[in-house]
């Protein structure tokens, strides 16, 4: 698992797009990528179940076709054959790919491929069957779409251009070979109606899907973010930090964490009001998410009342150092009154430790070290910064 960058949507941007609606089927840029990463996971289920389906049925077909060719022999049972052999060994390689993989990283481009080679083949296939004057039994292009719009995993406007590609090889195989008025419009009658339903469907798919996606998303962001100050609270803390454990450790790169603490901030909530209070706390959070976290694999935390950590992600124990100073004096500039203070304005201390993760490296043991770091900090004269030595992995010589 990817550690998730810090810069994804906030909290007002999934529910300003709720409000906005999602009748069009598109979000802002940023959303709309995050949702067709979640659509085609969505959508995996759906697409194996319509492989599954598709297999035994072209089975079928073939056991069909090879009746009413078998009379024929040479090329035209040969090609029948080809045909449903090279669709029906499609359908296996995309249903074991798919089956394996989690994501559906290529879904849509893999899928929309395949279903337009299946309207070629189709095409191939029928012109093949009107060529000997045989009647084609199958209903195909209706099964085409329900898979199109329903079971592809495709969204509803790039379903819609390969359901156009099955209409066109069904004009197309009609001015080849005229087909009856009546057969024709039974054909088109049929198919229309079928790809009208269809459709409709996989709008109400998506459409339900987007919702889904932007209330589960505002559920989850309300859950790991701190409400005062919208940085992570202790529980997405807790999950982000393990993640990147994880991540260093499978990497072997190293990362940084700094706790810090805002000084005297009892007495400030005394002398000036809790009101001040949250309002000083939420300026401390958003100096550090603006300047101290803006790389897509750094975040920052409340982990509760007025201490708050950062973490930074492959980054040695100097650049750390001048990177937790950097939002020291950051803080200290924002210029926020504190006559209880000896420095007669809100600063913090911190303390930060440097590693690379391994296999017995422990998320408790490491904020133990920060955390002792920063207790250090202030046991010598609050409004600074104090490296912990790890007694992990050394990283590189004077970075341990």
């Amino acid at each position: 698992m990817t550690v998730r960058p810090s810069t994804e949507p906030t909290e007002r941007d999934y529910s300003a797009q709720l409000r906005r609606g999602v009748a069009r089927l598109r979000f802002e840029p940023e959303l709309e990528s995050r949702f067709r990463r979640f659509y085609r996971k969505y959508c995996l289920t759906h697409v194996r179940f319509g492989l599954g389906i598709g297999l035994p049925l072209l089975l079928i077909a073939a056991l069909l076709n090879s009746h009413l060719f078998l009379p024929l022999g040479g090329p035209a049972l040969g090609f029948s054959l080809a045909a449903l052999g090279v669709a029906a060994l499609g359908m296996a390689l995309l249903l074991y790919g798919f089956a394996r993989d989690r994501e559906g990283k290529q879904l849509p481009e893999l899928m929309g491929g395949a279903l337009v080679i299946g309207a070629g083949l189709h095409l191939l296939t029928r012109c093949l069957f009107a060529e000997h004057r045989l009647h084609y039994p199958y209903d195909t292009e209706s099964y085409a779409l329900v898979l199109i719009f329903l079971l592809s995993g495709l969204r509803t406007l790039p379903a819609l251009l390969v359901a156009l590609v099955w209409i066109g090889q069904l004009l197309l195989f009609n001015l080849l070979y005229p087909q009856p008025p009546g057969e024709l419009a039974r054909l088109l009658f049929s198919t229309l109606g079928i790809g009208l339903l269809a459709g409709g469907a996989g709008y109400a798919q998506e459409y339900l899907a987007r919702i889904n996606f932007l209330l589960s998303r505002l559920n989850r962001h309300r859950s790991e973010h701190d409400v005062l100050t919208g940085v992570l609270n202790r529980r997405g803390f807790n999950e982000r930090f393990e993640e990147l454990l994880r991540q260093s450790r499978r990497e072997a790169r190293p990362f940084a964490l700094f706790m810090l603490d805002v000084d005297f901030f009892k007495k400030y909530n005394d002398r000036y009001g809790h009101l001040l209070g949250d309002r000083a706390l939420a300026a401390v959070a958003s100096s550090l998410r603006r300047h101290s976290a803006r790389r897509g694999f750094d975040f920052v935390a409340r982990l509760g009342g007025e201490e708050f950590a950062v973490v930074w992600y492959d980054v040695n124990a100097v650049a750390a150092g001048k990177l937790a100073e950097q939002a020291r004096l950051r803080i200290e500039k924002l210029g926020i009154e504190h006559a209880d203070s000896p420095h007669r304005r809100l600063s913090i201390s911190g303390g930060c430790v440097t590693l690379v993760a391994d296999a017995e490296t422990d998320a408790e043991e490491v904020m133990a070290a920060a955390d002792a770091a920063l207790y250090a900090s202030k046991r010598a004269g609050r409004n600074r910064v104090e490296q912990a030595r790890w007694s992990g992995p050394v990283l590189a010589p004077g970075t341990a």
